[in-house]
């Protein structure tokens, strides 16, 4: 079956697994008592669907002060502020001597009326929540917030279907990432592969994931057992698999312990070779766990996390620059160069894109290839110079512009680039471009000044002058001085 046959035939199994989603959420708490729900849906920026459970339960809470509170804190997440306002307004009813939300209440106030109105959301659809939270988590990527933007991005699915079929290459991307986390022994990164698996439509992948999570001890945030237990119950019957899953649980219990057996045999045999490694095991565990601590914030932090952002910008990579040379579409392969820019990659590969995108001689490519190569900068950045050089000696004053701004931003081979601009200096009749060529050279600071004072000296008088002009753009010097130096 083609890749778009199965695609097709999943997003209708998957429509109508998620139909009842709603219903869920009604049915959520029978008690009434959704607020520790809520606030630990919260945690997990789960702000809409915690707000329609919540209204879902107005009925048996409607003199309850936090809960109104509560609402009001949803609604001002999800930018429904009009709404927001009237949930706390209710609140501060019920409790009046809540300073606090008083000055909450006129904060708001204050900002609605500084808003453009068309920024004020107002949600009446599922359509509408997907839409908007398929933005948000495109916004979060850009702000290389992955965690928390892929977590947004399902619960747009959840909404809307449909967001599958529009993602964004948020699904590729997903399972890129989980899976690097999956490796790295990352909290809660098997039932999040697995429902990346899932939108996929790798269905028996992620069902043997969801059920490697669910037969994990560890404590569960209530969010996250939430999503565990509809996600199971998903994956089961899409991959049909009615039949009694706890004889498949105490078979996979059985098979752990024979497991643990064969294991411990091995470590009996190899004790002396298991003493030998222990410390380095111990680091590599304690690298784990710090690393875990970082992952539960939902955002790349460089400093304790470079070392994830690597490998998982080095997978998306490899998926990009094969699409970049398959494709014919002049537009995605230019947004392929930025993406790649953005990632700094001193990767050989993605050089060869971009100086492929630099010979592609036409203004779009241009800018764009050479901004993702000032990003990625020194040492990768050196295989482009010579395309670079070779463009300054073209016809095309666009395309010299918009390179000596990136040699400038580059500061590399002075010993090349400063000559090449006193050439296109002397040549040049502009004011504009030549002020923008002396300028460039002061970039290169003084080692720029002595190739020039060498040019100078190497010239006979008669023939000084463009040089002159150009140190005295850089340093004030007159220009008879110099021709006369």
């Amino acid at each position: 079956m083609s890749h778009t046959k199965s695609l097709l035939l999943f997003l209708l199994a998957i429509f109508v697994l998620l139909l009842p989603y709603n219903n869920v959420l009604l049915a959520e708490e029978e008690s009434g008592d959704v607020l520790p729900l809520a606030l630990d849906m919260f945690k997990f920026d789960q702000y809409l669907p915690a707000l329609d459970m919540l209204e879902a339960n107005i009925d048996s809470n409607k003199d309850n002060f936090n809960y109104w509170l509560y609402i009001g804190l949803a609604r001002q997440r999800t930018k429904q502020l009009n709404k927001a306002l009237e949930a706390y307004e209710k609140a501060f009813e019920i409790n009046p001597d809540a300073n606090n939300l008083k000055i909450r209440i006129n904060n708001l106030k204050k900002a609605i009326s500084n808003i453009d109105e068309a920024q004020i959301k107002d949600f009446k659809t599922n359509e509408e929540k997907a839409q908007w939270l398929l933005e948000e988590a495109d916004s979060l990527r850009r702000d290389k917030k992955e965690e928390k933007a892929f977590r947004t991005f399902i619960q747009a699915v959840e909404y809307d279907v449909k967001m599958l079929g529009n993602d964004k290459n948020f699904i590729r991307r997903g399972v890129v990432y989980y899976k690097l986390k999956v490796e790295d022994e990352a909290e809660f990164s098997k039932l999040f592969y697995a429902i990346f698996k899932y939108f996929e439509g790798e269905i028996s992948e992620a069902y043997k994931y969801i059920k490697k999570f669910r037969d994990e001890d560890s404590k569960k945030p209530l969010t996250i057992q939430k999503m565990e237990n509809e996600y199971f119950k998903k994956l089961a019957e899409a991959n049909n698999q009615q039949k009694d899953y706890e004889i498949a649980e105490r078979e996979e219990k059985r098979k752990k312990e024979l497991e643990k057996e064969q294991a411990k045999k091995a470590k009996a045999e190899s004790k002396s070779k298991k003493d030998s490694n222990k410390s380095s095991d111990k680091s590599k565990k304690e690298d784990i766990r710090q690393l875990e601590s970082v992952i539960s914030e939902g955002t790349f932090t460089y400093e304790d996390d470079h070392r994830f952002e690597v490998k998982y910008f080095t997978e998306l990579n490899k998926f990009k620059i094969e699409e970049y040379f398959n494709s014919n579409d002049s537009r995605r392969k230019r947004h392929i160069i930025w993406e790649l820019g953005q990632t700094g990659s001193q990767d050989e590969e993605v050089m060869n894109v971009i100086i492929d995108g630099l010979k592609q001689e036409t203004i779009d490519y241009m800018f764009v290839s050479t901004d993702a190569l000032v990003k990625i900068g020194v040492p990768s950045a050196e295989k482009a110079f010579p395309v670079l050089l070779s463009i300054l000696d073209s016809e095309r004053y666009d395309f010299k512009e918009v390179v000596v701004y990136a040699l400038g931003r580059l500061r590399i081979h002075p010993e090349q680039v400063v000559p090449k601009l006193i050439s296109l200096y002397s040549e040049e009749t502009n004011e504009s471009f030549r002020k923008n060529y002396s300028r460039t050279a002061e970039k290169f600071g003084k080692v720029a000044l002595d190739y020039s004072y060498k040019i100078l000296d190497e010239r006979s008088r008669v023939d000084r002058k463009p040089v002159a002009e150009f140190i005295h753009d850089m340093t004030g010097e007159k220009v008879e001085d110099l021709i006369n130096k």
